[in-house]
């Protein structure tokens, strides 16, 4: 429900105020991966999945843009006797709001994110009485750097390293994409 809304917002308020300002809005995708959902470096968690996530936003001049996007964690898990008894699963996604400060170098562009992670975590924890569900979410701070690539007018190439902060552990990605200008 909550990304219908947003979905709908961005193509109903995007290009009104694209028209009245310099303003150029752009969607894209980025797969990667690193997200563990539990920081357990310890016991030898297991990644399997890539993480992905579907953004949009709007530049605003050459320097700022704001951007909000849709996470997929993918799915964490990990077999040890010294966690939840026998193991745990977890999957994870969450929406995000951005601002980036933008360096442009010829074809290249730096940036710097900074904003917020609204997470939702699900999964199991295998203990000796067998699997108990485990349900988690919140709002935590998200920050990142980047750069990306003029391929064509309309077609960038991204490459990005973001933090997320995940029930107080903090998680790394890095990540792939591709943004489409109009």
């Amino acid at each position: 429900m909550l990304m219908r809304t947003l979905v709908t917002m961005i193509l109903v308020c995007v290009p009104i105020v694209c028209g009245a300002a310099d303003l150029s809005p752009y969607l894209g995708g980025a797969i990667g991966q690193g997200v563990e959902i539990e920081a357990i470096d310890e016991v030898g968690a297991d990644t399997s999945g890539p993480f992905y996530k579907l953004f949009g936003g709007v530049g605003i001049g050459e320097n700022l843009a704001v951007e909000i996007a849709f996470h997929d964690f993918g799915t964490t898990s990990c077999c040890g006797p010294s966690y939840a008894d026998l193991g745990f699963v977890r999957s994870g996604d969450g929406f995000s709001a951005s601002a980036l400060a933008l360096w442009p170098i010829h074809r290249f562009r730096l940036y710097a994110r900074a904003g917020l992670l609204w997470w939702d975590v699900d999964g199991s924890d295998l203990t000796i009485e067998g699997r108990l569900p485990y349900s988690d979410s919140g709002v935590d701070l998200i920050v990142g750097l980047g750069s990306d690539f003029s391929v064509m007018k309309t077609l960038r190439v991204r490459l990005e390293w973001e933090r997320f902060e995940i029930d107080g552990d903090a998680a790394d990605s890095v990540s792939i994409g591709a943004v489409w200008r109009f």
